[in-house]
């Protein structure tokens, strides 16, 4: 799967982060093996969003396990028992400036996790929420 949409990927995030891209943390080679770290994750899968065939923005994310080293990274107490309920982490969401400021990036979020079958999302290693459905 990640095959088909790697240069997709590499291309948005260079263009998102062009004035960072010659510090070490943020070059497209250690975006590439993160890249490749996550895509191996159980559960990885990504959202692209295009305009007509320009790709704007994406969003990917993983199933964490109770033992996954995400939890680790937390910068704040998780409540008991958070590992053990089924996660969905958001890993990566990037949008292009010129896409930015309407309301796309949450179009992508939502649609990233609309069919998810885990009972809460993480985002950004300090963020969490239960998702509960209705209906």
């Amino acid at each position: 799967m990640i095959d088909d949409v790697w240069s997709t990927l590499i291309e948005v995030y260079a263009d998102v982060r062009a004035d960072q891209l010659h510090l070490p943390h943020y070059s497209v080679e250690r975006f590439g093996e993160q890249l490749a770290r996550h895509a191996s994750d159980p559960g990885w899968e990504v959202v692209i969003g295009y305009d007509a065939e320009e790709p704007v923005g994406f969003a990917y994310a993983s199933t964490l396990t109770p033992d996954d080293r995400w939890w680790r990274r937390m910068a704040t107490p998780l409540p008991d028992g958070c590992t053990e309920t089924s996660t969905v982490a958001v890993k990566e969401i990037m949008l292009r400036k010129p896409w930015r400021g309407q309301g796309i990036a949450l179009l992508i979020h939502d649609e990233l996790l609309r069919d998810r079958p885990e009972e809460q999302v993480s985002l950004l290693w300090t963020v969490w929420v239960r998702i509960r459905r209705f209906g």
